[in-house]
């Protein structure tokens, strides 16, 4: 079992809940914020794309608001270098984040119903 205190990983197919705060593209090129259309030119506006419930909210952070209707399929960003529009962002998926060895193990009894008082899971190490 592995428990995620805290995970900048996304769970869902397509990324489409990812809140994170992960701003930059796996190259390292800084995301445009999601409110602006320049360097890059996009429409999409719509609140109900973004998990932060606004695009003002979403800033410049990883997301997908194209969730299935592009084949994008983990969080991304356009970027603010004119010459490259968009990139993947390196938000790894939770399941692969537990794989990754990038936590610390920790034990931790809990008073939890029946018999599952004994937790094991890992806090990330940043």
């Amino acid at each position: 079992m592995c428990l995620l205190i805290y995970a900048d990983c996304y769970r869902k197919l397509y990324g489409t809940e990812y809140k994170g705060t992960r701003s930059s593209t796996l190259s390292g090129i800084k995301c445009q914020r999601w409110s602006e259309i320049t360097p890059h030119h996009h429409t999409l506006d719509d609140p109900d794309r973004y998990p932060d419930g606004s695009v003002a909210e979403a800033s410049n952070y990883c997301r997908n608001p194209h969730q299935e209707d592009t084949g994008r399929r983990r969080p991304w960003c356009f970027t603010v270098d004119k010459d490259v529009e968009w990139e993947y962002c390196d938000v790894p998926m939770c399941d692969d984040a537990c794989k990754s060895g990038n936590f610390l193990s920790f034990n931790q009894s809990l008073n939890l119903p029946g018999d599952h008082t004994h937790l094991q899971g890992k806090w990330e190490v940043s």
